[in-house]
């Protein structure tokens, strides 16, 4: 249906996709804090005698991919690799992690609280709902290594280059079926569910076995079917840039399968309406995925 399709895709780009002023902000707030990062190191270095450098930083996660949303409950968040010559740091990630805590310590007062050593990165929140995740590396020789619990092969850039090879193979599908997937699973601040690396991965192998050529709205339909059906066959999801086990925990475990019950609870209502050709069903059952009156708004009728 026409309607429906317009109504889709007009969501999509009023209401789902993060706005460029927030992608702005962001990114403004990253550079200070890379520009806090090096002169924190030079503080550092002039106080310790010592000689850290930091070797190049860049983007990462959601902003870097463009698939980043409009949260309704979450704070916004931007993801940044800072990359550091593994011959010039220490061996030990937590004391990695630490000196990197300690190189910010000069600016705390900046924050909403001192930042955070998380498994993965090094987390700085500010009071007005805004967060940045320090991922850290080390590089010798073109070989890059993550920072994590132990330190694990990961190249910085091979999530981003892998999805804009696939985002361009599939159209610009990827990052619009994506999206409005993380856009449904941020909609009832009491769900937990998997993040949106993962559910980036489950779209885009739902998209490789589906036919494309079809309306948005379809196509979202047939893709929330076919990631439940994928999921309760397969509980595995790997990085497609090394292969590695991604769902490696009970806590992701009930992530994913959190995700597939959410789905689970809408998808026979829109697809009955679907099948019975009910245009005004249809835009009350998408209201009830979303977690909206977009649909039936009376602005959106007179489009």
């Amino acid at each position: 249906m026409d309607k429906i399709k317009k109504l889709m895709n007009n969501f999509y780009y009023d209401e789902v996709i993060l706005s460029n002023d927030k992608v702005t902000e962001l990114r403004e707030k990253k550079n200070i804090n890379i520009t806090r990062l090096k002169d924190g190191i030079n503080k550092y270095n002039a106080d310790n005698n010592t000689d850290y450098k930091l070797h190049e930083n860049l983007e990462q996660g959601s902003i870097a991919m463009s698939t980043a949303i409009e949260p309704e409950y979450d704070d916004f968040d931007i993801d940044v690799a800072i990359i550091f010559e593994k011959e010039k740091i220490p061996s030990s990630t937590d004391e990695m992690k630490d000196l990197i805590i300690d190189f910010l310590k000069p600016y705390n007062y900046y924050f909403k609280e001192n930042p955070k050593k998380k498994n993965n990165c090094i987390r700085i929140e500010y009071q007005d709902n805004y967060h940045i995740d320090f991922a850290v590396y080390r590089v010798s020789n073109g070989y890059y290594e993550h920072c994590g619990l132990n330190w694990t092969e990961r190249n910085p850039r091979s999530i981003n280059n892998w999805f804009h090879e696939q985002n361009n193979l599939y159209d610009d599908k990827l990052r619009k079926i994506t999206r409005l997937i993380k856009y449904f699973s941020k909609t009832r601040k009491d769900w937990d569910i998997c993040g949106g690396f993962i559910i980036t991965i489950l779209v885009n192998e739902t998209l490789a076995n589906m036919t494309l050529d079809v309306d948005i709205d379809k196509l979202l339909l047939d893709a929330i079917k076919s990631i439940s059906n994928r999921i309760n066959s397969n509980t595995s999801v790997k990085n497609p840039t090394n292969n590695q086990e991604l769902i490696n925990d009970d806590k992701n475990k009930k992530r994913l399968k959190n995700l597939k019950e959410k789905l689970d609870e809408h998808i026979s209502d829109i697809e009955n309406a679907y099948l019975n050709n009910d245009e005004q069903d249809i835009k009350r059952k998408w209201n009830k995925f979303f977690k909206t009156d977009y649909f039936t708004s009376n602005s959106q009728q007179k489009n």
